[in-house]
């Protein structure tokens, strides 16, 4: 394990998040902690001890508040989910989401995190940091100065289209262990690419990590790798 982060780090972390979106009244009720003493932890002035951290994350998973702050911020148009623009560029929902995936794959020892440009940059970003590892993007061109690439080919819907993604073979190592991260999965085509690479690498799938899974095409799609995929939230393709 890559030298772990003291969970009354990841419990502080998250409460300042969350701050940002609740009263220290409403954060009160959600705890049953003094809210007087929630606004020393937030500003530093008092740590929680380790039992009292474990307690706070608990609490976090137990009431979805992060599937809750991100349901708030999807938009609607024609009953399909679309406008992701308020999720993935919230610094603040990052960084809840970062956390989850630490909570998931700090133990797995990760050497890649790996996402495809633009959209699952940001979060790629944070999470490769937290858990110490390679950030690798996989992009629709060529970068100039590189020679040798890993290329997938594959079809994309909406509008139907084949598109290419390139990963320079220098970033992708044997027996790399590789973690997928995305903002989004619907088809699940871009991840099944994406392994392909991390395959053609002879390198270790250790997760798929997103932050919505949208319809049950991408399960058909990946149903050799169910069991290594973790959406924060899962939604119907239309509304009812």
């Amino acid at each position: 394990m890559k030298g772990g982060i003291d969970i009354r780090y990841v419990a502080l972390t998250q409460l300042r998040i969350i701050k940002n979106f609740y009263k220290y009244r409403e954060l009160e009720k959600m705890f049953n902690i003094p809210s007087a003493l929630i606004c020393r932890y937030v500003k530093g002035d008092v740590v929680p001890g380790a039992d009292r951290a474990k307690e706070i994350i608990e609490k976090i998973r137990k009431l979805n508040i992060l599937e809750s702050l991100i349901r708030k911020r999807i938009k609607f148009v024609e009953r399909e989910y679309v406008g992701l623009l308020d999720i993935i560029y919230d610094v603040n929902l990052l960084r809840m989401a970062a956390m989850e995936a630490y909570k998931l794959y700090n133990d797995s020892d990760i050497d890649d995190v790996l996402t495809v440009s633009v959209d699952g940059i940001p979060l790629a970003t944070y999470i490769a940091d937290i858990l110490k590892s390679k950030l690798v993007i996989a992009k629709p061109y060529r970068d100039i100065g590189v020679e040798k690439y890993y290329e997938e080919t594959y079809f994309m819907l909406g509008p139907p289209k084949i598109t290419s993604i390139y990963v320079p073979k220098k970033m992708l190592k044997k027996r790399d262990k590789v973690l997928i991260v995305d903002d989004l999965i619907r088809t699940g085509r871009t991840v099944k690419a994406l392994i392909k690479i991390i395959d053609k690498a002879d390198a270790k799938l250790q997760g798929v990590f997103t932050m919505i899974a949208i319809g049950n095409v991408w399960e058909k799609v990946l149903s050799n790798y169910i069991e290594k995929i973790h959406p924060l939230i899962k939604l119907p393709k239309k509304l009812i």
